[in-house]
């Protein structure tokens, strides 16, 4: 009876454990151009630089209606990180708040998540990245090689 217990027991464990989804890459590149679609009707389009998993980057920001402040085409620095699956960057926007970009990177590079505003936690949007983030290595900066 103890070995069957322990047998259905290291079965469970595995079991889980195999079943558990795995990151479909070891590292995904996210350097370069992009644009994020909001349900809002938000717009952001810019480019990241990335080393290793840190990001760094800029994005100019077009709400629904360019006519509205404070967000009429402002300019915003980001920065941020990809752990695994998930995507993380944030930037002063020009309401002077921090804004969250908080997401998950399917295993076909789909890049898709929810953002809020530092004061506002639970007023969330989603959002849609239109290129998909790239599995592999990451190309050095003009005129440096990556380190062996």
């Amino acid at each position: 009876m103890k070995f069957v217990f322990g047998l259905r027991a290291a079965i469970t464990f595995w079991g889980f454990f195999l079943a558990t989804p795995a990151s479909a890459c070891d590292l995904w590149n996210l350097s370069g151009g992009f644009t994020v679609d909001l349900t809002d009707g938000t717009t952001a389009t810019g480019s990241f630089q990335q080393t290793d998993r840190f990001l760094q980057g800029s994005a100019w920001i077009y709400p629904k209606s360019i006519l509205l402040p404070p967000y009429n085409g402002s300019q915003v620095q980001l920065s941020g990180e990809v752990a695994g699956n998930d995507i993380s960057f944030h930037g002063t926007m020009r309401s002077g708040r921090p804004g969250y970009f908080e997401g998950a990177i399917k295993a076909d590079g789909t890049v898709t998540g929810t953002y809020s505003e530092q004061g506002a936690p639970n007023d969330r949007t989603s959002w849609t990245m239109r290129n998909r983030a790239k599995c592999g290595p990451l190309r050095p900066p003009r005129g440096r090689s990556l380190p062996n």
